[in-house]
C-alpha cells in the first residue's frame, strides 16, 4: 500500500491506495484523519498511478515510507511490523501532549510506584516503554520479556491523557480499547509469555489479582471506592 499524509493548513489526513488495480479496473483507496477510522472508496484507473500521487503531492500530500496496511478501517503503521512477536503492545501519542507535561506526569507515576514498591520502581525506570516516553518518543513499546508493567505504564498513559490523544496495538496491530478486560486479558498474555523469576526463583506475580496494586498505584486502574466510610440516612437494599 501507498500512504500519503497532508499536514498544509492544519490539516491531519491520510489518503491510502492500493497500488494494484482490480479486475474491474478500478483502485481501492482509503482517506480520513490520521488515527481515526478510514472511509474506504474505489477509484476509477483512468489516470496513472503516478498521476493520481502526483495530484496529491500538488496539495500538500507527502508519502510516508515504510510498510502499511488497512485493518478494520485503521491504518496499521510501520513499527507495528516488527517483531511482533517479542512485543506487549505498542503506542502511539499524538503531538498535543507537550514534552512536559509527559515528563511530569512520568515523574509522578515513578514516585506513586516507589511508595508502593522500591523494586518495582527499579523496573519500571529500566523499562523499554518508559525510556522510550522519557525520550519522547511519539512511539513506543512494552516487551514480554520486561513482565507487565511496561503494559501498565501504558495503559496508565492512556488513561491519564485520554484515549483520544494515545492508541494501543497489540502485537497483532489490533487497537486495544481502555476497557478493565482488555487490561487483564492483556497483562494474563503477559503474565504467561513471562520468564522473569524473583530471587526465590518463582515469578513474582502470577495472576492479575496479584497486579492490581500494582496496577493502581501506577495509574492504570482507579483505586476502588470504600463504600463502608459512605454515611447514608437511607436503609440499604438487597437482593
Amino acid at each position: 500500500m501507498i500512504v500519503l499524509h497532508c499536514t498544509r493548513n492544519n490539516s491531519d489526513k491520510i489518503w491510502v491506495i492500493e497500488p494494484t488495480a482490480k479486475p474491474d479496473g478500478t483502485y481501492t483507496v482509503w482517506y480520513g484523519r490520521r488515527g481515526k477510522k478510514l472511509r474506504k472508496d474505489s477509484v476509477p484507473s483512468s489516470s496513472s498511478l503516478d498521476s493520481r500521487l502526483r495530484e496529491k503531492t500538488n496539495k500538500g500530500y507527502i508519502v510516508l515510507e515504510g510498510n502499511y496496511w488497512v485493518k478494520d478501517g485503521f491504518l496499521s503503521e510501520d513499527i507495528l511490523t516488527k517483531e511482533p512477536i517479542q512485543s506487549a503492545c505498542w503506542y502511539q501519542i499524538k503531538s498535543t501532549i507537550q514534552d512536559q507535561d509527559l515528563a511530569s506526569w512520568l515523574s509522578s507515576c515513578l514516585d506513586n510506584v516507589r511508595q508502593y514498591n522500591e523494586d518495582d520502581a527499579c523496573d519500571l525506570s529500566h523499562n523499554s516503554a518508559f525510556i522510550s516516553l522519557s525520550n519522547h518518543d511519539a512511539y513506543g513499546k512494552s516487551e514480554y520479556k520486561d513482565g507487565p508493567i511496561g503494559t501498565l505504564l501504558i495503559f496508565a498513559l492512556r488513561k491519564y491523557f485520554d484515549s483520544s490523544y494515545v492508541d494501543v496495538v497489540d502485537d497483532n496491530g489490533e487497537f486495544i480499547s481502555a476497557s478493565y478486560m482488555d487490561l487483564d486479558t492483556s497483562l494474563s498474555e503477559i503474565l504467561t509469555a513471562w520468564e522473569s523469576p524473583d530471587s526465590s526463583g518463582n515469578k513474582k506475580y502470577t495472576t492479575f489479582q496479584d497486579l492490581k496494586p500494582l496496577a493502581i498505584a501506577i495509574g492504570a486502574l482507579e483505586q476502588p471506592v470504600d463504600l463502608s466510610i459512605i454515611k447514608t440516612d437511607k436503609p440499604g437494599m438487597f437482593f
